[in-house]
C-alpha cells in the first residue's frame, strides 16, 4: 500500500512538473496573444450579433459568452506549439539564457528531444481541434507562418519581414477566435455582382489593428537587445540604434 501511494504521489508530482513546464512555454505570450485574441473573438462576435450581420444559428448573446473557454482553448492550443517551435531553436535558447532564463529549455526543465516531441504532439492536437471546430484555414495559416518564422529564418532575417509574419499570425489568431466565438466560418464571395459576406462591418478595425502591430512591435525589442545580439537577430534597435528607434515609435 505504501509503495502504491508513493507511486501515485510521484506520478502526480511529475504531472504537475510537466504542466508547469507547458505553462512556462506560453507564459510570455499570455498577455500578448492569448488574452487579447480571446477578447477580440468574443467582443467582435457580440458586436456582430447585436448588429445583425451574422448568419449563424446563434439566437442569444449568452451562447457566445458560453463559448469563451473554447475560444481561449483554441488560441492557446495553437500558441503552445508555436512557442515550443520558436524556443527550441539553438539561437533562441542562447537568447533566452540572457532574456528569459526561466523558460523550460534554458533552465533545463526539459530536454530538446522532449520539447520537439511535445511540439509535434501539440501541432497535431491543434490541427485536429480546428478540423473539428471549424477554423481550419486559420490553423494552417498559423502553422505555415510558424515554420516561416522559426525554421526558415523569418524571425532573424529582417525586422520588417519578422513584423510582417507576426502581424499575419496575430490576424490569424484573431479571426480563428472569432469563428469559434460566433460558431460560424467567415465567408467571402459574390453573387449576382454583389458581395455576399458575413465578415463583420468593422472588419476595417482588423486592418487597423494589424497596422498598429506591424508598426509598434519593435518596442519589445528594446529590452531584448542583449539576447538579440547573441542570437544574431537583426532587430530595429540593433540596426539603427536606440535613439532613432524611439523616434520611429513616436512617429
Amino acid at each position: 500500500m505504501n509503495a502504491s501511494l508513493r507511486i501515485r504521489r510521484r506520478v502526480f508530482r511529475d504531472l504537475l512538473y510537466h504542466l508547469y513546464s507547458i505553462w512556462l512555454f506560453t507564459f510570455s505570450d499570455l498577455k500578448n496573444i492569448l488574452f487579447p485574441q480571446t477578447l477580440f473573438g468574443i467582443l467582435t462576435a457580440l458586436s456582430t450579433f447585436k448588429s445583425g450581420t451574422t448568419t449563424s444559428g446563434t439566437s442569444d448573446a449568452s451562447q457566445i459568452l458560453y463559448r469563451t473557454p473554447m475560444v481561449m482553448f483554441w488560441v492557446w492550443i495553437h500558441l503552445l506549439p508555436i512557442d515550443i517551435h520558436n524556443q527550441q531553436q539553438p539561437n533562441a535558447i542562447a537568447e533566452d539564457q540572457v532574456n528569459k532564463p526561466w523558460r523550460p529549455l534554458p533552465s533545463n526543465r526539459c530536454t530538446l528531444t522532449q520539447a520537439r516531441c511535445a511540439m509535434f504532439l501539440f501541432y497535431s492536437i491543434a490541427t485536429l481541434t480546428s478540423y473539428k471546430t471549424g477554423p481550419f484555414r486559420w490553423s494552417i495559416s498559423i502553422m505555415v507562418l510558424g515554420i516561416w518564422h522559426n525554421t526558415l529564418g523569418g524571425s532573424d532575417a529582417n525586422p520588417f519581414v519578422r513584423n510582417f509574419i507576426v502581424t499575419l499570425a496575430y490576424a490569424s489568431f484573431g479571426l480563428g477566435a472569432l469563428e469559434i466565438a460566433q460558431n460560424e466560418s467567415l465567408s467571402f464571395g459574390s453573387r449576382g455582382g454583389s458581395i455576399q459576406s458575413n465578415f463583420p462591418p468593422f472588419g476595417a478595425w482588423i486592418i487597423i489593428l494589424s497596422l498598429v502591430i506591424i508598426t509598434t512591435i519593435h518596442v519589445q525589442d528594446m529590452e531584448d537587445q542583449e539576447g538579440d545580439i547573441l542570437r544574431g537577430r537583426q532587430s530595429l534597435p540593433l540596426q539603427i540604434g536606440d535613439g532613432p528607434t524611439r523616434w520611429v515609435y513616436k512617429g
